[in-house]
């Protein structure tokens, strides 16, 4: 696997590449603050252009995964769509029919400087995926080494509320509100990577629809950011990873500018700097309870997952700092 990389962009962003072609998986860097969320929100242009147009070759991106559509996913894609000129250079983008809705919402006229400067989105590529029932696995294709399908995650409630975010319909023209940016069907979808016969799993839910159909992974990359309601152990049981990346933990709503620090030793957490006035940190968002997480994987996900003997070797945890490459040969190595 030479050359093959991969890059956490914060909440389910992921970046993965090899020396020819680049895969986006959910890029969000505007990160609004959550006073932001009752405005309109409008794409901070330059953090995508700081944390991720400056540090990667536009021609290398193939494809752009979106899991589900609410702002904290798709947000910023139109952005780094419109930094291509030419529609035909696009690369192609993937998810549910409300994406396909949010990108088609930037014709040539709706306003924003960057998107009427190249007459809108309308002719992008797109493949929509609509599944046909909870065992459906599609196959999207492959882009350079690169082997790509899709399969049906269910977006859970939040921990503390009985609500699943935003859902329904979207019919409206950016910008948009925070509400405006809706899930479909409740539906997250989750991405197969094949490399070279390494595979790994990309799933923004703990709550995998039907795990039993997407065979052993390599490894497993998978949101924590909600836990009351999960299949985590099934997930463990039916995919038998070697390793297992927690996501979506980090509290999304601090910009990257007030990073403080970022320990990726299990059994720390990551903390952000409150203000400039204070040396204080602030903890991830309480209801991510990133601490109890590796209790909760050793203690209960990992002994739930070993009773029916499918389950052989514990997975290992890996944990990645926002931003950096990581090579995966050292990170499953090591």
């Amino acid at each position: 696997m030479p050359g093959l990389r991969i890059r956490w962009l914060g909440t389910f962003g992921y970046e993965i590449s090899d020396e020819n072609a680049t895969i986006l998986i959910d890029p969000f860097l505007s990160r609004p603050k959550t006073t932001d969320l009752f405005k309109t929100l409008f794409i901070d242009t330059s953090a995508v252009d700081k944390y991720l147009i400056s540090s990667i070759d536009l021609s290398s991106i193939e494809a752009i995964l979106i899991t589900h559509s609410h702002y904290d996913h798709l947000q910023d894609v139109p952005y780094v769509l419109s930094k291509y000129g030419d529609p035909t250079q696009r690369p192609i983008v993937i998810g549910d029919p409300n994406m396909s809705k949010i990108i088609k919402g930037y014709d040539n006229n709706v306003g924003i400087d960057w998107s009427d400067r190249i007459d809108g989105l309308l002719d992008t590529r797109l493949k929509v995926l609509d599944f046909e029932s909870d065992i459906s696995i599609i196959n999207i294709g492959k882009f350079g080494l690169f082997n790509i399908t899709a399969f049906q995650n269910q977006h859970p409630n939040y921990d503390y509320i009985p609500w699943r975010g935003p859902q329904g319909q979207i019919n409206d023209k950016p910008p948009y509100h925070s509400w405006d940016y809706k899930t479909y069907n409740d539906m997250s979808i989750g991405y197969i990577i094949e490399y070279n016969g390494l595979r790994i799993c990309f799933a923004d839910s703990p709550l995998i629809k039907n795990p039993s159909v997407i065979g052993d992974v390599d490894i497993l990359i998978q949101s924590i950011a909600v836990r009351a309601y999960n299949n985590i152990s099934k997930c463990l049981e039916e995919l038998r990873p070697t390793y297992y990346i927690p996501a979506h933990y980090d509290d999304f709503f601090q910009p990257f500018k007030t990073i403080d620090r970022s320990d990726t030793l299990i059994g720390t957490e990551l903390s952000f700097r409150k203000s400039k006035k204070s040396s204080n940190t602030s903890s991830l968002l309480n209801y991510t309870r990133y601490d109890e997480f590796f209790s909760e994987f050793n203690d209960q996900y990992i002994p739930e997952a070993m009773t029916s003997k499918k389950l052989i070797i514990e997975p290992k945890l890996r944990l990645l700092k926002p931003m950096y490459y990581y090579s995966i040969e050292s990170l499953i190595v090591k």
